[in-house]
């Protein structure tokens, strides 16, 4: 096989989709904790969002916003004033009451609180980031009455909903749009996220519970696949990508694959016809 050419340009979508957000337990068995998750008791984090209007001001040409608000954060009863100042590609504050901590934003545009889980004390604040090329990132914050802390972010914009939503069961766990392979039935569940210590946890599945079975597709679509001799081995470095989309195959709803080998961001799979290869989709710019 030939070793890619655009490897180089791969690990760095993967670092920016999975490495600066949130912290990873890479070794973390999901499959007892998935063979009980019922994806109808998930719903839209949409769903979270609280109804409050921060005072917002907002600069477009310096990518500045600051934004002011009262709200008990930590439900204590006692009203806390937040003040934000945010300045894209520069040190920004994020203040509230005493407390202050600096953050970086590239093009921030929004500010809004959502309740991550009933009853449990905390409000948390929202800093939603178009980024340098519309590439969104969410970041959220909690205050414990006397310190800020950076849970860390999701790359999608929760308040657009479908496509881009992320699920929540209401009791501490999230799922991204990437971590949930629906074009497939019963759909794969590739990681979790969940809230540890005030930081936004990402716990990879176990993949191989995966591996070896045939899957329905749910819906019509059109991706890249490169035909492919498959192994257990196969990375990312042996494949040679191609992104021409004049090149993309169809897919019908309806019909079955099999999953050979399994990448964070790729699929070796089975044709109907016997056919073996990787099954990929566009991830960014």
């Amino acid at each position: 096989m030939i070793k890619s050419k655009y490897y180089i340009i791969i690990l760095i979508i993967i670092f920016a989709l999975t490495g600066c957000g949130y912290n990873q337990k890479p070794e973390v068995d999901l499959v007892t904790y998935q063979e009980e998750v019922n994806l109808d008791n998930f719903f839209d984090l949409k769903e979270c969002i609280l109804e409050y209007d921060f005072i917002i001001e907002k600069e477009y040409e310096d990518f500045s916003l600051n934004a002011e608000g009262k709200y008990d954060l930590n439900e204590d009863s006692k009203v806390d004033l937040i003040e934000i100042k945010l300045l894209g590609r520069e040190e920004s504050t994020i203040k509230i009451n005493d407390s202050e901590i600096s953050i970086y934003t590239d093009h921030p545009f929004d500010v809004y609180l959502v309740d991550f889980l009933k009853d449990d004390g905390f409000i948390e604040l929202v800093i939603y980031d178009d980024g340098p090329s519309a590439d969104p990132v969410t970041t959220f914050f909690r205050y414990d009455g006397k310190n800020i802390y950076q849970l860390g972010s999701l790359f999608t914009d929760i308040r657009m909903g479908d496509p881009n939503k992320v699920l929540t069961d209401g009791g501490g766990s999230f799922i991204e749009i990437g971590g949930l392979a629906k074009f497939i039935f019963p759909q794969i569940i590739k990681g979790l996220h969940t809230i540890e210590d005030n930081q936004l946890i990402y716990n990879p599945s176990d993949l191989s519970k995966y591996i070896n079975k045939e899957y329905t597709i749910t819906t019509d679509f059109k991706a890249f696949f490169i035909e492919e001799n498959l192994r257990d081995d196969l990375t990312s470095q042996d494949v040679e990508f191609i992104w021409d989309y004049e090149v993309m195959s169809e897919f019908k709803k309806g019909e079955t694959i099999k999953l050979i080998v399994h990448d964070e961001f790729w699929y070796g799979i089975e044709l109907q016809n016997g056919t073996t290869g990787i099954l990929y989709f566009w991830i960014g710019d």
